[in-house]
């Protein structure tokens, strides 16, 4: 008898959750391990920026570790020089033992559903499906030529095809919970218009009709508001409540780009903890417990959390659990 999503969900929690590392430290520490394995996780971002490189990142480690991805280019973004650069650039030339990196463009609500249900029946066996990204996904051509964008037989058709994702998102999860895990990228306010999507339903009034965190369980979502000064990048942390499984406001983390564009892991929890009172700030000093003298600077609080980034992750795992208790009011 084929077990409900909540019953699977019951079991693995009391069984442990296996996690998929996103091959940066600062997110899977917040995470606690990283990408929980059997999610779908919906990763929200203002502008799109930083999203598909995260995203490839975490597909380079779920590849290197011998498991399939399926990676739905919606918005036609992948590269071969990004796919060199984040998925195959990292082995040393060495593919022996590695998964399955496969591609797909789908660019209608119909064609995602469509190929979402195709990967997961495939004998590939993919273990991560990730799509890039749900705010480019186009309604399909019965409106390709309608001038009025909302009028009301798009609005049902709209809702038409939002059900028939949600009932591939909830096929997905049913038969495959227990090892296929999903992540969606969703630049819910881009213009897609500029973009080169003027048949996106996110080009027009119509951008709040399709939320996956409240029409699928379970999950984690992450969003953003855009980069602020310093090179900050914020994302949104909302934490799984496994108490009544509904989603509860968590925190924000902020991940630190280095000079080379990569994430900087130790500025990144560094800042978290300032965020959260932790680390105190005083204009430009930053008092630390456990040091008698203020770290003066940011390049001197970097160095102190790159020294002690081991207790740094713990602390920023303990301000996640009880943000988080806060929140659920546990």
């Amino acid at each position: 008898m084929k077990k409900t999503t909540q019953e699977i969900i019951e079991q693995d929690r009391r069984n442990g959750t296996s996690w998929l590392s996103t091959g940066i430290g600062s997110l899977d520490a917040i995470w606690g391990g990283g990408l929980p394995s059997a999610r779908i996780v919906e990763m929200h971002s203002e502008f799109g920026l930083g999203m598909t490189k995260i995203a490839l990142q975490l597909a380079a480690d779920v590849v290197k570790s011998g498991l399939n991805v399926a990676y739905f280019d919606v918005a036609r973004i992948l590269t071969l020089d990004l796919e060199q650069e984040f998925v195959w650039g990292k082995n040393g030339g060495n593919f022996q033992n590695w998964g399955q990196f496969d591609v797909y463009c789908p660019t209608t609500f119909s064609q995602v559903a469509y190929t979402m249900e195709n990967a997961y029946e495939s004998e590939m066996g993919y273990d991560l499906i990730i799509i890039d990204s749900l705010s480019c996904i186009q309604m399909g051509d019965h409106c390709a030529n309608n001038e009025d964008e909302n009028s009301p037989g798009d609005i049902v058709m709209m809702e038409f095809a939002k059900d028939s994702l949600v009932k591939s998102f909830r096929n997905v999860i049913d038969e495959n919970l227990i090892s296929l895990s999903v992540l969606v990228l969703n630049n819910k306010h881009a213009d897609t218009t500029q973009a080169g999507f003027p048949n996106s339903p996110w080009s027009s009034d119509l951008d709040n009709l399709f939320d996956i965190r409240t029409a699928i369980a379970p999950g984690i979502s992450l969003g953003s508001a855009g980069v602020e000064d310093k090179g900050y990048f914020p994302i949104d942390l909302v934490a799984w409540n496994t108490k009544d499984y509904r989603f509860c406001p968590c925190t924000v983390v902020p991940l630190v780009r280095a000079t080379d564009g990569s994430i900087d892991e130790a500025m990144s929890l560094a800042t978290f903890l300032v965020k959260h009172g932790v680390i105190k700030r005083d204009g430009e000093n930053y008092s630390v417990l456990g040091e008698q003298e203020p770290i003066a600077g940011l390049d001197r609080l970097r160095d102190w959390a790159e020294e002690n980034i081991r207790e740094v992750m713990n602390l920023a795992e303990k301000v996640v659990a009880r943000t988080s208790a806060e929140s659920t009011g546990s």
